[in-house]
């Protein structure tokens, strides 16, 4: 019985100092426990010399944390959005990063609404490197965004490789130990996707993030290549080859004029629908529109009529008419991947002449890549998606959509 009693009796003195510990842990209640955590990520945001490099909807871009304001230097339009704005550490259903005001982030979210922000929600967080999740995002697949330390240097080498990059031929094709395999690097204005075809012909486009480093791109998220994860690539500009860093395997990405494996008979597929629309274009065709939109500043866009032989230009509201055009246009088929466009006569032009035939700056006139001497490659890059590459400069291409 008093074994009992003595049982007992640690029973209630644990029971006791269960309670005691209980009401220790929880003394402090749900919004102060938020709020030093908050302090806490802040004040990693601010530690050391408060500067952060992130990888961001193509860019790259070096954050300054101060102690209610964040400065940016980033790659993005020429640094004409890298402002000093406000922001807040925060929390809704979890700690949050919130950029209040406008800067790059939000330019970037105003170009790409779907797949860009500037909210995003804490995942994890170190002295050296903080990841962060979509707050948008639905399921279980979340958009991440990874900040690591950095210094202007960063940005500044990013910016004189940049339009470097940017200029590069069309074909940037993947190697792995110096054996070609079916897949390919797309970039178009911003929007990056590598292209795979797979053995039974089915096109795999995988979207993603690639940014401009100090020495060469990197890949976010990671690309999987050959078993291998690859996220940084250093680019030789004397051989325009991209070569892996951290891999068993030697893996690239080659820049040639010409490429190392096609699509099957592409020509008719693209014939096959009669509109299509031009809904992108390579840094090196960007100043031909821009020009465009100069000499009518409500140019909206090309279309095209391949069977009918008719290119159209655009511009709502403008005086002379909304559309212009140049007619007969021939589409003819060189080889599985190739067209050589030929035209008779202008029909129709109007205001419009000075769109497909002023040049200024010596910027190629748009005709000027349609009707290519050396013909035009045809590249099938998704569902009723097509790419136009320039085989004189196969750095000028176009992307047009049924």
């Amino acid at each position: 019985m008093k074994h009992i009693y003595y049982i007992l009796g640690i029973c209630i003195l644990l029971i006791s100092s269960c309670t005691d510990e209980t009401e220790e842990v929880f003394k402090e209640s749900p919004e102060v426990r938020m709020s030093g955590v908050l302090s806490e990520y802040q004040n990693i945001l601010m530690s050391g010399d408060g500067q952060w490099l992130a990888y961001y909807g193509g860019e790259a871009i070096l954050m300054h944390f101060y102690n209610d304001s964040v400065a940016f230097k980033s790659t993005f339009n020429n640094g004409n959005d890298d402002r000093t704005i406000t922001y807040r550490v925060g929390a809704s259903q979890a700690p949050e990063l919130i950029f209040e005001t406008h800067s790059v982030f939000h330019s970037l979210y105003e170009l790409d609404r779907a797949n860009r922000e500037y909210e995003f929600l804490f995942e994890e967080i170190s002295d050296t490197e903080i990841t962060f999740i979509s707050k948008t995002d639905l399921g279980a697949d979340k958009t991440r965004i990874v900040f690591v330390k950095g210094v202007p240097s960063d940005i500044d080498d990013a910016r004189k490789l940049k339009p470097i990059v940017d200029s590069l031929s069309y074909f940037k094709d993947f190697y792995v130990d110096d054996n070609p395999i079916n897949y390919r690097l797309v970039t178009l204005s911003g929007k990056t996707f590598v292209k795979n075809i797979q053995e039974d012909g089915l096109i795999v486009n995988t979207p993603l993030d690639m940014g401009i480093t100090r020495d060469g791109v990197i890949f976010v998220p990671s690309l999987e290549i050959e078993g291998e994860s690859v996220s940084e690539f250093v680019f030789d500009e004397t051989s325009s080859v991209f070569t892996a860093k951290n891999t068993s395997k030697k893996i690239e990405i080659r820049v040639s004029e010409d490429t190392h494996f096609s699509n099957s008979d592409v020509f008719s597929k693209f014939m096959e629908v009669d509109f299509k629309g031009l809904i992108n274009t390579s840094y090196s065709m960007d100043s031909v529109l821009t020009y465009l939109r100069k000499d009518v500043p409500n140019f909206s866009g090309v279309q095209f009529y391949v069977i009918r032989g008719w290119t159209l230009a655009y511009a709502p509201g403008s005086e002379g008419g909304n559309w212009a055009g140049l007619s007969d246009f021939h589409y003819n088929k060189r080889d599985d991947n190739n067209l050589l466009i030929t035209w008779d006569y202008l029909v129709w032009g109007g205001s419009f002449w000075e769109l497909f035939y002023y040049s200024r700056g010596g910027d190629i006139l748009f005709n000027e890549f349609l009707l290519d001497p050396n013909g035009i490659y045809v590249d099938e890059v998704g569902s009723g998606e097509y790419i136009l590459v320039s085989n004189t400069d196969p750095s000028k291409y176009i992307q047009l959509n049924d």
